[in-house]
């Protein structure tokens, strides 16, 4: 079976292929050495890669669309090689030369950054860090959106992404990284104030009893005392640095309504065992 896609298409499919490696490995993100997978982690390369070529296509496009010639390597020869298209940065050179105020020189810098990342990921040795290849990839995503908007009046996305997209565009304003989880900088003030507050409610009570709270960490010594029969065997989630729930690191308490805290008393799930009726302070 034959198919044909223009520059456009073309540059939709690669956006819409980039998009669904997105929608597995980029939403909701954790960047945590001691849990996350080195090969999900690889994926990001033809993530990034798939949305380089799918900038370059759209830039082809609009350069087509001026006049058909443009895509091509040698304008000024009068037998033109249709087989040589222009590179990546020749492209962005032709679009700036059309139209000199779309983009600024900082925003040039970054495009032909972003392709030579691409260039590395394919001709030559890969160093990717998660965090900056992610910050790079939702940049340039905001680069596609405001050429797209600029020169197509056309929707150019699946409406199954719609929540990466807005989760993208978001993050091109700016996101941290926090042990390990990703936060939007305006929302990351408001959690570390948070922490602070649950390490002042390190109690819990009820009518009759109070108790001290389980700490992230001691819950391997509290079980094996409370439960010598052996019971629980896999400790293995208490001795990462960060509680994978609440982010509560080592000899915190944790985060208020934590899937992982234990109960003081019965050794069960706190939030669901029934034992205490509120969180206080000494």
């Amino acid at each position: 079976m034959q198919f044909e896609l223009n520059l456009l298409e073309n540059s939709y499919d690669y956006l819409n292929e980039s998009l669904e490696y997105y929608k597995r490995i980029g939403y909701d993100e954790t960047h945590n050495p001691e849990i996350d997978s080195i090969d999900e982690k690889k994926k990001w390369k033809t993530t990034f890669l798939l949305l380089v070529q799918s900038v370059e296509l759209l830039i082809k496009e609009k350069l087509y669309r001026v006049n058909s010639i443009l895509i091509y390597e040698d304008i000024d020869s009068k037998n033109i090689d249709k087989s040589k298209l222009i590179t990546y940065s020749k492209s962005i050179d032709r679009l700036l030369n059309l139209y000199p105020i779309i983009l600024q020189e900082k925003d040039k810098q970054f495009l032909l950054q972003c392709g030579n990342v691409r260039n590395e990921c394919i001709h030559g040795k890969v160093v990717i860090n998660s965090i900056e290849i992610k910050k790079k990839y939702c940049k340039l995503f905001e680069y596609y959106d405001k050429l797209h908007s600029k020169f197509f009046n056309k929707k150019y996305f699946n409406n199954i992404f719609k929540y990466e997209i807005i989760q993208i565009k978001e993050y091109a304003k700016g996101f941290d990284v926090y042990r390990g989880t990703e936060f939007l900088q305006k929302d990351l003030k408001q959690f570390k104030k948070e922490i602070e507050i649950a390490q002042l409610n390190c109690c819990v009570k009820n009518s009759k009893e109070k108790y001290d709270r389980i700490r992230f960490g001691s819950e391997e010594e509290f079980l094996k005392n409370k439960f010598p029969d052996g019971r629980y065997t896999d400790y293995s989630i208490y001795k990462l640095n960060y509680c994978s729930d609440c982010l509560a690191a080592q000899n915190e308490v944790h985060g208020e309504c934590c899937d992982l805290e234990i109960c003081p008393k019965c050794g069960m799930q706190l939030i669901t065992c029934g034992c205490f009726e509120t969180i206080c302070k000494n």
